[in-house]
């Protein structure tokens, strides 16, 4: 089965670099990345997940990465490869760009994400911690490790296709704040899931793969390109998130690789009153800034807009998506009421009440309760959803021009 991802990989080259010479001649540092393939689910199979992770392996091998890969893994054989990624990456120096990539299924469960090995059992909401491979568990070591970049790329924000006896599962997976030198990435926004598009290959692998070899361009403005790329190709549908705590700019590429089939991506937008640039334009800055303020400028300047009721229900996702992050980091009583008095009704009601639980503390807040602040999560604007919506499920396909 490990074969078969490589002989994928080799069918992504056409995709990606046929015909074109490797991109990484003045490439000094050691460049290793550990790319996973989980399409065997004996529930819920994903026949794209190796043909994403084959294209994504390719278009790294192509810019100087060394690929410890693999396919449909069992949650002990991920983490065994893992720990041997880990070691390369131990072994190989200070000045080491380390990356990850994982395709497959994930969730979210009582404020930990969870990445599935093929061979998991989710009979109930308990078998999670088990059956699973913790999201933190990976990210500390790789953290701890003494490369110089650290990027997590999990393309895993899918309709789960099981239901586990026990309390509810929230959507997608959780906002997470990156450890030092590292930049984390999610296919689809948190708390939000993508449904799987026709085709051959998924649109945010095909935007990595894509973007990951762009001259001249460092890494969170790469990133940057590939949530407006994805969102595009998905019809406005998908819609990938990312948070960095690089700390320096890190280009793959030197502008001199630029050719005319490689050329470098538009310069980023300038931020500007909304109101000034005309919705399309508008529209293409929210998606790049991927900010609540950036959300709500555009809102705010066009609420009449077809495009504004899909970006209504992204403001509504991530506003409850950092609202428990903050509950989570202050881990008390009072945080998980104030997120409950918020949500009363919040995808993330089950994990507040069993995170209340293990306090010794009560689901319902006393009646001298006064919520918190969470200083980067105001409260919720007029006019903005009182229930979740499904995002990708809302407004029409986003301006060419994004």
């Amino acid at each position: 089965m490990l074969r078969r991802i490589v002989l994928l990989a080799l069918s992504a080259l056409a995709l990606v670099s046929f015909g074109a010479p490797p991109l990484y001649a003045q490439q000094t540092e050691p460049r290793i990345a550990f790319v996973v393939g989980n399409s065997a689910y004996q529930r819920g199979p994903l026949p794209a997940a190796l043909n994403d992770a084959g294209l994504v392996a390719e278009a790294l091998r192509s810019i100087g990465f060394a690929i410890v890969e693999g396919a449909d893994l069992s949650q002990a054989d991920l983490v065994r490869a893992y720990r041997d990624f880990l070691a390369r990456v131990g072994a190989s120096g200070p000045d080491t760009l380390a990356f990850v990539y994982f395709s497959g299924h994930a969730l979210s469960f009582d404020g930990e994400n969870f990445l599935l090995g093929v061979d998991a059992r989710i009979e109930r909401d308990s078998d999670i911690p088990i059956e699973s491979v913790r999201l933190s568990d990976l990210l500390r070591p790789l953290a701890d490790s003494p490369a110089r970049a650290k990027v997590m790329m999990i393309d895993a924000a899918r309709q789960l296709p099981f239901r586990p006896q026990g309390r509810g599962l929230a959507r997608g997976l959780e906002a997470i704040d990156p450890p030092q030198g590292m930049l984390i990435a999610f296919s689809s926004a948190p708390g939000t899931i993508a449904p799987d598009r026709p085709g051959d290959y998924g649109s945010y692998a095909t935007a990595i793969a894509e973007m990951l070899r762009a001259p001249g361009t460092d890494l969170e403005t790469v990133f940057t390109h590939i949530r407006s790329r994805t969102h595009l190709s998905s019809d406005g549908q998908q819609t990938p998130w990312h948070a960095s705590a690089l700390g320096e700019a890190i280009e793959l590429l030197p502008p001199e690789a630029a050719t005319a089939s490689v050329p470098p991506p538009p310069p980023m937008r300038q931020a500007r009153p909304m109101r000034e640039i005309g919705p399309d334009e508008a529209y293409a800055l929210a998606i790049e800034m991927d900010t609540l303020d950036g959300y709500v400028g555009f809102v705010r300047a066009y609420p009449g807009h077809p495009y504004t009721q899909r970006v209504w229900a992204m403001i509504r996702a991530r506003r409850e998506a950092l609202a428990w992050m903050r509950a989570l980091e202050n881990n008390t009583p009072r945080s998980y009421w104030t997120y409950l008095r918020r949500y009363p009704n919040g995808m993330y009601a089950f994990d507040a009440e069993r995170r209340l639980r293990r306090l010794g503390a009560p689901f319902a807040a006393p009646s001298n309760f006064a919520m918190m602040e969470f200083d980067d999560v105001p409260m919720a604007l007029d006019g903005e959803p009182i229930e979740y919506e499904e995002v990708y499920r809302v407004g029409p396909p986003p301006p060419r021009g994004i």
